[in-house]
């Protein structure tokens, strides 16, 4: 195996090019018919803060309130980015982005240090014992899958592993 981290457009590329074999990738949208997929788990984005913030106590939080704060996001081919983007467009709010970065040892570190706010799937901020993920309302879920081209043929680790998925019952 060799893992390849990147923004959910540029794997996508990749796989089109042939230079992956499977893809794990969030989505909310139904893959084209020229993919096939396997649905994972359901995961919820949440809004990351410092253990010292002075929202610590709060269960939940509007992205209108976010406007203001000091935003870290992942690169703007990530899923998350665009995803949360488009809620701050929707309420036709401009959000005040500080940082774009690809890594997620650095946004961690950032809203640690309370550099600003940052967003990412629950299971991750509840990883970090310096993190707080507060729920965005309405809450921001997204769907992660493992996908792969149908057309092109299949090789035995591929299929193998494709099975493997499959009897796990995630």
């Amino acid at each position: 195996f060799s893992i390849t981290e990147s923004g959910q457009s540029a794997l996508i590329q990749q796989l089109d090019k042939n230079e992956l074999d499977l893809l794990i990738i969030p989505h909310n949208s139904p893959f084209l018919s020229t993919y096939q997929s396997i649905p994972l788990m359901q995961l919820e984005i949440v809004c990351c803060i410092s253990k010292t913030h002075s929202w610590a106590g709060k269960l939940s939080i509007a992205i209108t309130e976010l406007e203001k704060e000091p935003i870290i996001l992942f690169s703007k081919d990530f899923f998350h980015t665009k995803y949360i983007l488009d809620c701050f467009r929707e309420k036709k709010l401009i959000p005040n982005i500080v940082l774009n970065t690809g890594q997620l040892s650095t946004i961690c570190n950032a809203v640690i240090h309370k550099l600003g706010v940052g967003f990412m799937f629950r299971q991750i901020a509840e990883k970090n014992e310096n993190m707080i993920g507060i729920s965005l309302q309405p809450p921001m879920t997204t769907q992660l899958s493992l996908v792969w081209q149908k057309e092109r043929k299949n090789f035995y680790a591929r299929s193998q592993f494709i099975d493997y998925v499959k009897s796990c019952n995630l």
